[in-house]
């Protein structure tokens, strides 16, 4: 996949995981869509950087590497609430209250990832 495809891929991503959440959807279901985005757009962002993208620890990479790269802990915990959504897909494990959290710091890692690749693709 090219990052133009990642990006639409994302997007369709964010939107099923938005209708899922609503009422009388799946929330595990949801969960894992919204993971789906996160790492769509982590994987694009590697990539563009030439950094490792083929394994799930490359997710945690890109996190660790944009902190370093920011100076800002908050790549990492983004990337820690999608890794929650991600679990509650296969264990159902997270309280509603949890689960809004994860999903706010994860859609909130969603848009500062996108803002990285318009601005490579800016330059």
């Amino acid at each position: 996949m090219n990052t133009q495809q990642r990006l639409d891929a994302s997007m369709e991503l964010l939107e099923r995981s938005n209708e899922e959440f609503n009422p009388g959807g799946n929330t595990m279901i949801a969960a894992e869509l919204l993971w789906g985005a996160y790492a769509q757009l982590s994987l694009a962002v590697a990539e563009l950087r030439g950094w490792p993208a083929l394994s799930h620890g490359a997710y945690r990479n890109t996190a660790t590497n944009l902190r370093d790269l920011q100076g800002s802990e908050r790549w990492v915990s983004d990337w820690a609430a999608a890794e929650r959504l991600h679990s509650h897909f296969y264990q159902h494990n997270l309280s509603p209250n949890e689960l809004r959290t994860a999903r706010r710091a994860t859609a909130q890692g969603i848009v500062q990832l996108r803002q990285i690749i318009n601005d490579e693709a800016s330059q």
